[in-house]
């Protein structure tokens, strides 16, 4: 959560729910109780002036019980949505075609990637550039007429093997060439983002909402590699497009373990800490299994009978979080949707795009802008 809403995190082994006391939700159920603390059900939910969630824990801490949430009424809820799991990440893929070459001519192939790290690591972007030569055509002069099919083909394969040998480009980035001759075509394809190992320091390596992406030029006679503007500065001697978009991953195992660790010292009264030294950290038990795919809910609310009163005290909200493997999170939905309404779904925005529209007393036109 982007504020300092108090958080309560449960991480869900299964997706049936609590049928008894909470005493008796085995590691990882979660329950939905009434005051009473009887169970939630469909039919009498929408009557009771809170509710709470508890969920089983795995970690056998002495004194410490089941973990819940505080006190949830309906009016008191500020937000309650849902985002899906996606799993689905796909790479950016971009093409340069339709070269228009001369005879021993130099072309600059210039690539400005970004991602959260390579942006941390470089000035606006890793910006790295690598110039190959055309054939000379036995014309005796350089530059002269436009090369032949042939010629740009051996022109491709070249830019992919000096592309590919290049140490800091092939870190994060592939070449190939598609079709042949006068059609030749380079793909350059984003690299997957590395992906650290699980180290004893709990702190390293913290997961990392990120995405790599990039722009790529073909520059005739670059006057210089270091200019950032190139796109405005040289002459583009090949169609650049983007034919397929980097995206986010929602919901991966890594991003709710991180969550575990952000959101530890609300998780119980008695353990408020977690050390570097992992010896130090033994009531910490992750309840993520590694390589599932969470569904997560959101529910985000004034502590009860605190309501919405103006009082000149700066107000203290709490979220609870309660992440299912992807598709086994129905019957808590179905149950929460009967007391609090339906469900934001916040999962479908695409977070590379925007969406603008404008109505005029004759159209409605929409306008979706790709963001980098």
């Amino acid at each position: 959560m982007s504020d300092f809403s108090i958080t309560t995190l449960f991480v869900a082994t299964t997706g049936t729910l609590g049928t008894g006391t909470s005493e008796t939700l085995t590691g990882g159920q979660i329950g939905v109780y009434n005051p009473d603390n009887t169970v939630a059900g469909s039919g009498t939910i929408a009557a009771q002036k809170y509710i709470y969630i508890a969920e089983g824990r795995i970690e056998q801490v002495p004194g410490v019980g089941s973990k819940k949430s505080d006190k949830i009424a309906a009016d008191n809820v500020l937000e309650w949505y849902k985002i899906t799991a996606n799993s689905n990440v796909p790479v950016q893929i971009t093409t340069f075609s339709n070269f228009n070459l001369l005879c021993q001519q130099d072309i600059t192939f210039t690539f400005v990637a970004h991602s959260y790290y390579l942006d941390t690591l470089y000035y606006n972007g890793l910006t790295k550039s690598v110039t190959i030569t055309t054939a000379c055509c036995g014309c005796g002069a350089a530059p002269c007429a436009t090369i032949a099919a042939s010629d740009i083909q051996a022109f491709v394969d070249q830019a992919v093997a000096k592309l590919q040998a290049d140490p800091i480009l092939s870190n994060y980035l592939t070449f190939q060439r598609q079709s042949s001759g006068s059609s030749s075509t380079l793909v350059v394809s984003e690299k997957p983002l590395t992906k650290y190992g699980q180290p004893c320091d709990i702190a390293a390596f913290p997961y990392h909402w990120d995405r790599l992406w990039f722009r790529g030029f073909a520059i005739a006679n670059a006057p210089t590699t270091q200019d950032f503007q190139v796109l405005n500065s040289c002459a583009q001697v090949a169609t650049v497009t983007i034919n397929q978009r980097s995206l986010y991953d929602m919901g991966s195992s890594d991003s709710i373990k991180q969550l575990e660790k952000n959101y530890y010292s609300y998780q119980s009264a008695g353990f408020k800490a977690l050390y570097r030294m992992g010896g130090f950290n033994e009531a910490f038990t992750s309840y993520v299994t590694d390589g599932t795919y969470y569904d997560t809910y959101y529910i985000k609310f004034s502590p009860y009978h605190e309501g919405h009163t103006f009082t000149d005290i700066v107000g203290q909200t709490e979220t609870a979080i309660i992440a299912f493997a992807t598709g086994t999170g129905t019957a808590f939905e179905t149950l929460l949707e009967v007391y609090l309404g339906n469900a934001d779904d916040k999962s479908s925005t695409n977070p590379t795009t925007t969406t603008t529209t404008s109505t005029t007393s004759t159209s409605t036109t929409s306008t979706t802008t790709l963001f980098p």
